[in-house]
């Protein structure tokens, strides 16, 4: 990735950019030429320059291979993610588990994974020291040459910098270095956390605006630009391969918006919100014992299918409404017990064709009214 460091002028300051891990900047130091910091013996150091105080090698135990693991919903099924295996001594692994995030692919996650093994081997061994060189900051390089501890003399990147002044006069720091050679790779930044959940409204340029995985595009209503996101998955009860339920939000409708694990950009839609635009499709609190399902036809609206269920008790009923056609397909046996009367109203035509013997039992009265004219043809005995 890209570091930075700043330069300091006499009347501002200068962002540097840097894309390459051998890029650095030399520091400037007073009484030694650029790139130089020396060492200062049993406090015998020049009073015109700045000296390096103290310079120690500290070693921690750190995992020793980056490995991690990937779900990609687009294609389901958990690919393993290595970085570099070649490592010093015994294997210690550190393993993570990173979903791809919007717009994220698998290559990037990959990428991902090797820089957090070069992360981690950064660690294991860096140095601690001391200078009163007040140019010092994380990004600058130096040469030390006369250490008495003569392997510690080389070239180094400085990766972090404590400034402490007490007096005008008195003024040292305290700083972390690498070997320049090894480069640095700046430590993984934790992303925000989006806590709880947050409401939006579904937009679109359709009643109905989907993707073939049935997601949705919403604006947040603290959105000063108006503008709409990514598409973004909505929760189902069951989602099987062809099977389920599928419940669209419509455009206009608010929603609910989570964050899987609080990352920003894993958000998924959890469920919907009646408000002051968007009424319950039955009147409350009167009709508080009905629940059900009301739809609404597309385009325009004015119509709609319905299954209602009323709990009221001594008066409990399904309603079942269809705005247009009904369809049943029963792909073996249909039983039907009605414990008290049944009618039938059939406004139009009626055909009923029985492909296999009929029988009817009437245990009762029965009567036959035809108003017009009857035919009846019989093909056999």
């Amino acid at each position: 990735g890209i570091r930075y460091v700043f330069e300091q002028g006499e009347s501002a300051e200068r962002l540097v950019l840097l894309d390459d891990q051998d890029s650095h900047v030399p520091l400037v130091s007073l009484g030694s030429e650029d790139g130089v910091l020396p060492m200062t013996l049993a406090g015998g150091g020049a009073e015109l320059r700045e000296d390096l105080l103290s310079l120690v090698r500290e070693s921690r135990i750190e995992s020793t291979v980056a490995r991690g693991a990937t779900y990609d919903w687009s294609s389901p099924g958990i690919e393993e993610i290595a970085g570099d295996e070649s490592h010093d001594g015994p294997e210690l692994e550190s393993y993570e588990f990173s979903p791809p995030s919007a717009g994220m692919g698998l290559d990037e996650i990959e990428r991902a994974v090797r820089l957090r093994n070069r992360q981690l081997r950064q660690e294991v061994q860096v140095f601690r020291g001391e200078s009163t060189a007040t140019q010092l900051q994380p990004g600058a390089s130096f040469d030390l040459g006369d250490h008495p501890q003569g392997d510690l003399n080389g070239r180094y990147l400085v990766i972090d910098v404590t400034h402490k002044g007490v007096l005008a006069d008195a003024y040292r720091n305290e700083f972390r270095a690498v070997p320049l050679e090894k480069g640095w790779v700046p430590t993984k930044r934790t992303k925000p956390v989006i806590p709880g959940v947050q409401t939006a409204t579904v937009t679109g340029n359709d009643e109905i605006c989907t993707d073939e995985f049935g997601r949705v595009q919403v604006q947040f209503h603290w959105d000063r630009k108006r503008s709409t996101t990514c598409y973004v998955p909505m929760v189902q009860p069951w989602a099987g391969h062809g099977w389920g339920t599928q419940f669209l939000p419509r455009v206009g409708m608010e929603v609910v918006v989570s964050f899987i694990d609080g990352n920003p950009d894993r958000p998924v839609v959890v469920g919907s919100l009646y408000n002051g635009a968007n009424q319950p499709p039955f009147t409350l609190p009167g009709e508080k014992t009905r629940s059900g399902i009301r739809s609404n036809s597309v385009p325009g609206g004015g119509g709609w299918n319905e299954l209602a269920f009323e709990d009221t008790a001594g008066a409990e009923e399904i309603y079942l409404r269809a705005q247009r056609d009904f369809n049943q397909e029963t792909l073996n046996d249909h039983i039907a017990h009605v414990g008290q009367h049944q009618r039938t109203t059939v406004d139009g035509e009626q055909h009923n064709t029985v492909q296999g013997p009929q029988y009817e039992t009437v245990r009762g009265e029965q009567v036959l009214r035809v108003q017009q004219d009857r035919q009846v043809f019989v093909m056999g005995s």
